[in-house]
Formats: C-alpha cells, sequence, structure tokens
C-alpha cells in the first residue's frame, strides 16, 4: 500500500495510450485533439489528431513532469478530446483524475482516466513516476 510523500517531488505523468470503446464514427477511426490540465495549468495538447478505432488503441508515448512544493496535497488531471469530424462536429469528450499524497500520489502501476461525451467512451491509460526531492532541491543539487 503507498504511503504519505512528505516535502517537494517531482511528478512525471506519462501517457501511454488512447483506447476506444464506443468513438461517433461509423466506420474507421474517430480523430481526436487532446488536451491534459493538471491542477488547473494546461500542460499538453496532442500535436497531430490521435486516430484510433472503436474497441482499439493508439499510442501516445508522451511524458509531462511537474514539481510539487510540500503543500500541494493534490494533484487533478482534466483531460479534453475534441473529435474533429468537418461535416457534424461533436461535442466535446471529458474526463477527469485525482492522484493524492497521502497515497503517494500512487494510483496503481497503470491507471485509466475515462473520457465521455456525445457518442464517445475513450479512456485515457497512464502511469506516474514520483521522485522525492531533498530539502526542496532540485534533481541535479540533490545528486550533488
Amino acid at each position: 500500500m503507498a504511503q504519505r510523500i512528505e516535502g517537494a517531488v517531482e511528478i512525471t505523468l506519462h501517457l501511454e495510450e488512447l483506447q476506444a470503446r464506443l468513438n461517433p464514427e461509423w466506420m474507421g477511426k474517430a480523430e481526436y485533439r487532446i488536451r491534459v490540465w493538471l491542477n488547473g495549468l494546461e500542460r499538453w495538447q496532442s500535436e497531430k489528431p490521435v486516430k484510433v478505432s472503436e474497441g482499439g488503441a493508439a499510442a501516445i508515448g508522451v511524458a509531462i513532469p511537474m514539481r510539487l512544493e510540500f503543500d500541494t496535497d493534490v494533484i487533478a488531471i482534466q483531460v479534453q478530446a475534441a473529435e474533429l469530424d468537418l461535416l457534424s462536429p461533436d461535442d466535446p469528450a471529458e474526463g477527469s483524475f485525482e492522484l493524492y499524497r497521502s497515497a503517494g500520489f500512487f494510483a496503481g502501476e497503470r491507471f485509466a482516466i475515462p473520457i465521455s461525451g456525445a457518442g464517445t467512451d475513450i479512456s485515457l491509460h497512464c502511469r506516474v513516476e514520483v521522485q522525492l526531492l531533498e530539502a526542496g532541491l532540485g534533481p541535479e543539487e540533490a545528486a550533488a
């Protein structure tokens, strides 16, 4: 069981893949523009549309680093996926997930953020790495 982490930490959120249980396309792959916010700040946006077929998955392979001081107890992750269809644009799909200091910012080896909207039921599979920073120093200073 994960335990509370004290002090400054460096968190790396790895966005591994987008999986579709249901997408709004009748045939073929749906294309999504993915945006990710951490504690209210936009930290990543897909440069190219992520294409995924219903029942399939598409690799993302992005790492988002974030430094947290001792007073941050929750990482709120918000995800928005806008399905790109010029003929009939769909409402954006949204999802969220929270990581807690009291659990060591641990959510299992791998976790999924459910994202839903009009005709869309997808999930963003993620994992998180946590590195404790000594006395509030950065990784380079702590290693010296």
